[in-house]
């Protein structure tokens, strides 16, 4: 319940003073929550309040172990309760080979989108998106592994089979990205499955992190070269085509993940949970 509250109730709160502030500076519609319902127009400085907004659940993420649970918040991270940065660095080189892998396989299949509603960006605005994108996309997928993968597993794995907290924390990734094309749901549940695996595998959400930010960076660099960033966030026109893509870009990565965290061994050990 902490969770719900923190992650729809305070950090929208949070959100909509910091857009009222934004907006004092930058103009009455420099930050549409408008554009954003409707998935039309998204300007720079929108996509920019969306990604900070869900940044912000690794702060209820942290406020709910410390305080609630009375754990140390690095064990959201891992078992060594701190990001293990060759570890991450690893997890993004097999990020890389598991999206080449998944180039060549869309190669020979039909498009896995439908036509997409293209808007014109100046080479303005095409630079404010590709910075917006670059430095705080990383926290956006950040924040969505803190709450549902490192939050809610935990949380559900003290209480529940490893099953149910894999399963439930990746239905709700899925429902939390709001209306969306079956095959999107599909798509993003298959990715929050694999998630939540490579956690329990892995000891930590560095694996989560990595697949997780390099996706949505080329997800969103096709799309500002698209000028379709607005029907990207909408996510209503996928094909039925995308789900053995991201059955193989999922598959991959998690044998990928498997195979590698058995050579490094002693690295992932796990280690008790400890107040705060």
């Amino acid at each position: 319940m902490g969770a719900f509250v923190g992650a729809l109730v305070l950090v929208p709160l949070v959100a909509a003073l910091g857009i009222r502030i934004a907006n004092a500076i930058g103009g009455a519609d420099f930050i549409s929550t408008d554009r954003l319902t409707a998935k039309v127009g998204v300007t720079p400085p929108d996509l920019a309040a969306l990604n900070l907004n869900n940044a912000g659940w690794i702060l209820v993420a942290v406020a709910l172990t410390w305080f609630v649970h009375r754990v140390r918040p690095g064990f959201l991270i891992s078992v060594a309760q701190r990001f293990r940065w060759r570890w991450l660095a690893v997890c993004f080189g097999l990020g890389i080979l598991t999206l080449a892998v998944t180039v060549l396989v869309e190669l020979v299949i039909p498009s896995t989108t439908s036509a997409a509603a293209a808007e014109h960006y100046s080479t303005e605005r095409t630079a404010a998106f590709i910075a917006v994108v670059a430095l705080t996309t990383p926290l956006q997928a950040m924040g969505e592994e803190f709450m549902f993968r490192g939050y809610l597993t935990q949380a559900m794995g003290g209480v529940a089979p490893k099953a149910v907290a894999v399963v439930v924390p990746a239905l709700l990734f899925a429902a939390a990205h709001g209306s969306q094309g079956l095959p999107v749901f599909i798509d993003r549940l298959t990715f929050g499955l694999m998630a939540g695996v490579v956690v329990l595998v892995s000891g930590g959400l560095e694996a989560g992190i990595a697949m997780h930010v390099l996706n949505n960076l080329v997800a969103f660099g096709v799309a500002i070269g698209t000028h379709s960033v607005s029907a990207t966030l909408a996510a209503s026109g996928g094909t039925w085509w995308v789900v053995p893509v991201t059955l193989t870009q999922n598959g991959v990565f998690l044998v990928l993940v498997v195979w590698a965290t058995r050579r490094r061994g002693p690295d992932f050990a796990s280690a008790p949970a400890a107040a705060a």
